[in-house]
């Protein structure tokens, strides 16, 4: 749907799309792939100006209206105060063309193609604005195709900061809702987390914006660090993983890894999800009321949602504890408004074990919740480097689909493998190479140094662990040599190669 809005003249538009005029590169000034219904509409003759607005679908090939020859008297940035014409928003300008030559051009069926260049090459590239938290990794090398990449602190992220911007790309401390990008040229965002709780979904959906998730991306490294987590607390405590139950709510993508693992190290598995029971109609899925009773160790991977049959916010309540069996360990790498920490801190004496690696009120944790763990970590779970490039790379290859870009990337660089001899190990448990290849803690005791600080320096000292978190790599590069065969076999089923 086109829309007819006054202009204005002036070159206010300059900092918006710098390369209309006359200071762009001698590289970008080409004829563009105008979509033929916009072209149709430039005048032929140059004696008359021209007023035409077109909807901002067209923005990518409007780009290089100057390498048109295109004589830019005036332009207006049209920006609809109604939220139903967002999907509307345009360009309204005003040029006098001096007709170039259509010379090596062939008309396609969206537009025109100069011969020899793929339809997806924009000349708007470096132009466009993208802006990326800066704890993306590989995002620069990703999206600076898109154009200029702007790396920001995920909580710094403000409206003014996307003036210009097409491509938002961020984590889970982003809120991103109608208060951020209203009135935004926003086109498409990602965030590179599995959880979309941060994200308003419907606004997205209602205003024609284009939204990716990364599901499934960090489930190994999640799922790895319930398992390492656990092998860390039973062996300091004595316990015997393979003489205990454990309870796993949320059999999703990690939920159905951690499943996996555990039944490899010898537990006894107890299922609850109440939405994939009632989905699938399967009697694996137990009870809350009884899987509570039961459990010898009890972990959280349900999505944070706060409304319907399902919601999950502060599930993990007065009730829910006081429901545990005595002496049970209870992890959290889901979310850490999923437990209420007042009831968590009340019922702690009945626990035999807390780990948590989500909290409430990030970066701004409870130093007191803190001090009851026996394992805590800064919300790093699926900080694998593996599981951070592959969500990279997922919302990447989404964002090329939405805007309808070839890819150009190759995706991130394969990650060397590392040998973990175990000849010299005192026994060939499993845990042992396990602790080698992730080492969690470490990850405790740097975030424990987060009570001798103020409280206005915790806030950036927790996000500064996440920002700066050492390169951890997934139990898959790495090979374990010198074990027997019965080892080999548990190690090979929670994804270590195991030298032969």
């Amino acid at each position: 749907m086109f829309i007819s809005i006054l202009f204005c003249l002036g070159d206010d538009i300059k900092s918006f799309f710098p390369h209309f005029f006359d200071d762009a590169p001698e590289e970008d000034r080409r004829i563009p792939p105008i979509a033929e219904r916009v072209w149709q509409q430039l005048p032929q003759s140059a004696e008359h100006p021209m007023h035409v607005t077109v909807p901002r679908t067209y923005f990518p090939d409007l780009m290089s209206l100057r390498s048109c020859r295109a004589e830019i008297l005036g332009s207006h940035l049209v920006l609809p105060g109604n939220d139903q014409m967002r999907g509307n928003t345009g360009l309204s300008l005003i040029y006098r063309k001096q007709a170039p030559s259509m010379k090596g051009w062939r008309r396609k069926q969206r537009g025109y193609q100069a011969l020899g260049r793929s339809q997806s090459d924009r000349s708007f590239g470096k132009y466009m604005k993208v802006v990326v938290d800066e704890n993306v990794s590989l995002g620069k090398e990703a999206f600076s195709e898109f154009g200029e990449v702007e790396l920001v602190a995920g909580r710094s992220i403000t409206k003014e900061l996307l003036t210009g911007c097409r491509v938002l790309i961020v984590r889970s401390v982003t809120r991103v809702n109608r208060e951020l990008l209203e009135g935004t040229p926003v086109e498409f965002v990602g965030t590179t987390t599995i959880g979309t709780d941060h994200i308003d979904v419907d606004y997205l959906q209602g205003q024609g914006i284009g939204f990716a998730s990364a599901p499934g991306s960090n489930a190994d490294a999640a799922a790895q660090y319930v398992v390492t987590a656990t092998l860390w607390w039973a062996r300091r405590k004595g316990v015997s993983l393979n003489s205990c139950t454990i309870g796993i709510i949320g059999v999703g993508n990690i939920g159905g890894r951690v499943e996996r693992y555990a039944r490899a190290l010898g537990m006894k598995c107890i299922l609850n999800d109440p939405p994939r029971q009632r989905q699938s109609g399967s009697d694996t899925f137990v009870s809350l009321d009884r899987t509570l009773p039961q459990a010898d160790i009890l972990t959280l991977h349900v999505p944070l949602t706060k409304q319907g049959p399902d919601a999950t916010r502060r599930m993990a309540n007065e009730a829910f504890f006081s429901g545990m069996r005595d002496g049970a360990l209870f992890v959290n790498a889901s979310r850490g408004e999923v437990v209420d920490e007042v009831a968590l801190r009340r019922n702690r004496p009945k626990l035999g074990g807390l780990i948590l690696d989500v909290w409430q009120n990030e970066p701004d944790i409870s130093t007191e919740t803190l001090a009851l763990a026996d394992l805590a970590t800064p919300h790093v779970a699926g900080y694998s480097i593996d599981g951070r490039m592959r969500a990279t790379h997922m919302i990447y290859r989404e964002a090329c689909r939405h805007l309808r870009h070839k890819e150009q990337w190759q995706g991130p660089p394969p990650i060397a493998r590392e040998q973990i001899d175990l000849s010299e190990a005192q026994n060939d448990d499993p845990a042992e190479a396990v602790l080698r290849a992730y080492p969690v803690q470490h990850d405790d005791r740097e975030l424990r140094k987060i009570a001798e600080l103020s409280p206005g320096d915790r806030g950036p000292y927790f996000d500064g662990l996440r920002k700066n978190y050492p390169f951890r790599k997934e139990f898959s590069n790495f090979e374990v040599r010198s074990v027997t065969a019965e080892a080999g076999r548990v190690l090979q089923a929670l994804d270590f190669n195991v030298a032969r």
